[in-house]
């Protein structure tokens, strides 16, 4: 039973390892570095329809 369960963990293993967690597509990148700027905007100005808008085109941001 030991050795079935070990051996059912090692491919997970393998391919968990495989993987470079520092490579990012180009597109998530561009995701991060739009996020970064609205974040440094400043928003205190605006209004509450103006930030409700402003929310939603952020939402729409991270859903694509």
């Amino acid at each position: 039973m030991i050795i079935v369960v070990s051996l059912s963990a090692f491919p997970n293993t393998i391919n968990a390892a495989e993987k470079n967690p520092k490579e990012m597509p180009a597109e998530v990148k561009s995701m991060l570095t739009r996020i970064d700027e609205i974040k440094a905007m400043d928003k205190s100005s605006l209004n509450f329809s103006e930030k409700k808008r402003f929310v939603k085109r952020f939402e729409l941001l991270m859903l694509n």
